[in-house]
């Protein structure tokens, strides 16, 4: 299968990496360190988002210096097919395994055997970094899920991926991300058409705080819990059941299993970081802690780690005892 490029030269490509509900993704034949993304047929047509792709290129060529350092799949060059209509566009390639393999335990012993806590750390650290790049530059992520993240067994790199989504502003024109999955969505976002939805630093502050979590606490999300309502509900109501008590006539508790001994492991100041905001931060998005606090957070826990003060397990199977670890 071929695609061309502006000057409609044939750029051959390999058999599909894979294929999701916007596209296919292939490898470029002559040149591995890209990879093409191919519209499915019936979203080519789309004046939006062709708008948005070209529009994003643009910002590239703008601000290369800092997204060109940056683990990410950004939009690179438009692909056309042989009629010269577009169909997509190159991308770097990037590696790893998305972040969803940490729901498994036995996944992540396949794939990244012998990791622990510190090392888990710094890939929160590293995804939370690039994220703050991004936002510097009003840049925003809106859809955050365990999917769209890949970690590298062999490093501590994170690469951000699909990032066609992304919301961003060219020429004054806000081009909106029209996505995200119902669970990772912050309150204020809930049940609305997310076309229509401004993205800020507060709301992808939210998500990221939950894949930090997740990640934390072996892919459990952080609304997840007995009885109640759903995880949307939960997120709606900003009922996070973990570090206190549930208020009366309420029901819901930490899910049954190791939740609760692992939560016991992180760090007081983490956690409390979490509480704060999974919920006052999911009704008032300014009370949300901030991703420099974050990372400031998590780098105090990696030291308490190394220190001894905390275990470095990644499974601990006993709490932690009551004493206050910052």
């Amino acid at each position: 299968m071929n695609v061309y490029d502006r000057k409609h030269n044939p750029q051959h490509l390999e058999p599909a990496l894979k294929s999701g509900g916007e596209g296919t993704v292939y490898p470029l034949s002559h040149r591995p360190e890209l990879v093409v993304k191919v519209y499915h047929e019936h979203l080519r047509s789309e004046l939006h988002r062709q708008d948005k792709i070209f529009a994003q290129m643009k910002l590239y060529s703008d601000l290369k210096p800092l997204l060109k350092e940056l683990p990410m799949a950004w939009p690179l060059i438009p692909v056309f097919d042989e009629q010269k209509q577009w169909v997509g566009y190159a991308m770097k390639k990037v590696n790893g395994k998305t972040m969803s393999v940490f729901r498994n335990p036995k996944l992540v012993r396949k794939h990244f055997p012998g990791l622990n806590r510190t090392r888990l750390i710094d890939y929160l650290i590293n995804m939370l970094t690039t994220a703050e790049r991004l936002h510097q530059q009003g840049i925003y992520m809106g859809d955050i899920n365990l999917d769209n993240f890949l970690i590298d067994p062999k490093s501590t790199t994170v690469s951000f991926i699909d990032c066609d989504s992304y919301q961003i502003v060219s020429n004054g024109e806000l081009y909106p991300c029209p996505v995200g999955q119902d669970a990772m969505i912050p309150p204020e976002h809930q049940g609305k058409k997310l076309s229509s939805v401004v993205r800020s630093e507060e709301s992808d502050i939210f998500s990221l705080t939950v894949i930090c979590f997740m990640l934390l606490m072996s892919g459990r999300h952080p609304y997840e819990h007995i009885g109640g309502a759903s995880t949307t509900q939960n997120i709606a109501n900003g009922h996070f059941p973990y570090g206190q008590p549930i208020p009366p006539g309420v029901d819901g508790a930490i899910p049954p299993g190791y939740w609760y001994i692992w939560w016991s492991h992180l760090s007081y100041n983490l956690k409390s970081a979490f509480m704060t905001t999974f919920t006052e931060g999911a009704h008032q998005p300014c009370k949300r802690v901030q991703l420099t606090e974050l990372k400031k957070l998590l780098s105090q826990y990696k030291w308490s780690i190394e220190q001894g003060l905390l275990v470095n397990e990644l499974w601990p199977t006993e709490a932690k005892q009551s004493n206050r670890i910052t």
